[in-house]
């Protein structure tokens, strides 16, 4: 008996050696066959159990590696490599509450394995609890001092917080233990462009894909350094390198696209921008109809909707009346702040909100013969620098009204009336590039002959009503669109920095000074100071980033002209 027993254990011992062996060599299915082959004879044999779980996981097995850890930890909950790749394979299911909990125990079972704390910190960032997670980082040092992914894991969690300059640090140690770590070098690149170090994002980039070519993610940010500096063939040349390696990379066939806009090259660009669907998600207020191409629409219907912000609607709102002008029956699907606003345009039937129903009830027919999403138009009409519609293309509906007009009657009659927004929304994410330190928008209001009236909404509106030199604050009375632009048409000027205002400003006709960041947005393209979009716009631009005081300096020279 003890003979057969003995030979039975060899064996099962020989075939799970085989099992493993193939699991080494990459053998996954191989490997995966061995495993069930030895739990068949003994379901309690926990390495081929952890193994197996292994297995499956490596083949993107995720739910059945989960079922199999949990086998396993039933017979052996005192394991912590066992918890630890429960907790894995959950984080690669999505579940990652249910991972996070698994990793929790992992450390208890065994507070030492730096491997469960660095998987932990992993999961706690994905779920954004950055803080957390960079004490789980941190533990996991403190287990094994001198691992590379671990100290660079820190850097993750830290530029997360917004710590720059610490997450920079960080890579920069971890790459003193892993020099050529082409995803560390991407990380750090990464994080110096969000420091505003262009120069420095370009030189671990840049050393990122020359350790690894074939790094997609590198390139695309590559160009975006680029672009991010004025260095647009460059920054085109780049995207097309990712393109080559992957030419189903949405990302970057949207970022040369917005290169391309910036460059002034927008019929290539706007061919290009329909690449911001792949990128960006579905066309979610699309009605239920086919894509308008331009073609004569001889009286059939059209619906043309907004699919980004207030601003990109106003913006392209202009070509209401050449869609119009094709013939078509238009209404108009956009925000409902907007609709009232948007009555005023020419060759528009109906203005929708974006949740409306597809098929308004007093229409006979269908919704709609044709669709088109506004930003779409400008690849329709071939529009070039030269060819932009006129402006102005909207106007205020009727007079400023009830407790707006009692604002409005405040204001003095011998200051220049100045309309200032000098912040974004701050959910944008370019906000803290393009929105202005408050301190700027005192040093306007002190200047002779010049009265301040905010426009400013949102959290940044505490500031005008505490420490700034404004005539008046306006953000209380401006409940939707047509408000605002009944405001606007009572100032003399506007100063705006970029934001929706902008656009409302310019399509209105008023004399507008928009204040840009080093880096703007592509439709302000560069190196001039008028824009093709609206004529009596003016554009202040930073000549390095960062650099307001320049700007302001500017903008009071030409106020006190």
């Amino acid at each position: 008996m003890n003979g057969r027993f003995e030979q039975r254990a060899a064996n099962l011992e020989s075939e799970f050696g085989r099992a493993l062996d193939a699991h080494r060599r990459g053998a996954l299915a191989e490997a995966e066959t061995g495993y069930r082959r030895v739990l068949e004879f003994e379901p309690t044999h926990i390495d081929a159990l952890g193994n197996l779980g292994v297995a499956l996981q490596n083949q993107g097995r995720s739910a059945e590696a989960v079922a199999c850890y949990r086998t396993a930890i039933g017979r052996a909950p005192g394991l912590a490599a066992l918890w630890t790749n429960l907790g894995s394979a959950l984080r690669e299911a999505d579940l990652l509450d249910d991972a996070r909990d698994a990793l929790l125990r992992a450390t208890e079972v065994d507070p030492g394995s730096a491997t469960a704390h660095l998987n932990l910190g992993n999961v706690l960032r994905a779920q954004g609890n950055a803080a957390a997670a960079l004490g789980a980082f941190e533990c996991a040092e403190s287990c094994q001092p001198g691992d590379a992914a671990v100290v660079a894991s820190q850097g993750l969690a830290l530029k997360d917080m917004g710590s720059f300059g610490e997450a920079i640090t960080a890579f920069r140690r971890a790459l003193t233990i892993a020099p050529a770590n082409a995803e560390i070098q991407y990380n750090l690149g990464n994080t110096l462009c969000l420091a505003g170090d262009l120069d420095g994002a370009a030189a671990a980039l840049g050393e990122a894909v020359r350790l690894n070519p074939a790094h997609v993610a590198a390139w695309c940010n590559v160009g975006v350094v680029e672009r991010e500096a004025g260095e647009l063939d460059a920054a085109v040349a780049a995207f097309d390198a990712a393109i080559s390696i992957n030419p189903d990379c949405a990302n970057a066939h949207w970022n040369r696209a917005i290169a391309l806009l910036l460059a002034g090259r927008w019929q290539e660009g706007f061919r290009a921008y329909t690449s911001r669907w792949a990128a960006t998600g579905t066309k979610s207020y699309a009605p239920d109809a086919p894509s308008w191409d331009g073609a004569p629409l001889n009286g059939r219907r059209i619906v043309l909707w907004a699919e980004q912000g207030l601003g990109d609607a106003i913006q392209f709102a202009r070509y209401v009346p050449l869609v119009a002008a094709r013939g078509g029956r238009v209404t108009v699907m956009v925000h409902a702040p907007l609709m009232r606003l948007f009555e005023s345009l020419a060759g528009v039937e109906a203005v929708l909100p974006l949740d409306a129903e597809r098929v308004a009830n007093d229409w006979s027919g269908p919704a709609c013969d044709f669709q088109v999403a506004l930003m779409d138009l400008p690849a329709i009409f071939g529009t070039t620098p030269e060819t932009v519609p006129d402006a102005p293309y909207l106007s205020a509906p009727g007079t400023a009204e009830g407790a707006l007009a009692g604002a409005l009657d405040v204001l003095p009659k011998d200051v220049r009336r100045v309309g200032i927004v000098w912040a974004g929304n701050p959910d944008h994410a370019n906000d803290f590039n393009r929105s202005l330190p408050a301190h700027f928008v005192a040093e306007l209001g002190k200047l002779p002959g010049v009265g301040l009236i905010s426009f400013q909404k949102g959290k940044h509106t505490v500031t005008a009503a505490s420490a700034l030199p404004l005539v008046a604050d306006l953000a209380p009375h401006l409940d939707d669109f047509s408000a605002t632009a009944a405001a606007i048409e009572a100032m003399d000027l506007v100063i705006t920095v970029d934001t929706a205002l902008a656009h409302l400003a310019g399509a209105l006709g008023k004399p507008t000074w928009l204040l840009l960041p080093h880096a703007p947005d592509w439709r302000w393209l560069l190196n001039r100071d008028d824009s093709p979009w609206y004529p009596t716009m003016r554009l202040y631009r930073q000549a390095t980033p960062g650099d307001w005081s320049t700007v302001i300096g500017r903008v009071v020279d030409d106020l006190l002209i």
